[in-house]
């Protein structure tokens, strides 16, 4: 969508900040303190981690699904 001349992405909803450099401060606060904390998993996280962990064919496909798909999301885009 064109504003003003430039170029300007869809914000779907208008729930994200109109500047980037405020989205970028708010996902590098959520990671930080997300690193800081450190908590058990949950049972049930557990439990599936082992069923995963045991049978071979699961975790070659788990291991494949989860690295053709690293999430960009999570990485603070550079400022414009």
């Amino acid at each position: 969508m064109k504003h003003n001349g430039t170029t300007q992405t869809s914000r779907l909803g208008n729930w994200l900040p109109h500047a980037h450099a405020h989205l970028n401060q708010w996902l590098k606060n959520t990671i930080d303190e997300a690193e800081r904390k450190s908590a058990a998993f949950h049972p049930v996280v557990k439990e599936f981690q082992a069923m995963i962990e045991s049978d071979p064919v699961m975790y070659m496909y788990f291991t494949r699904c989860s690295s053709s798909s690293r999430c960009s999301l999570l990485r603070p885009a550079a400022a414009t």
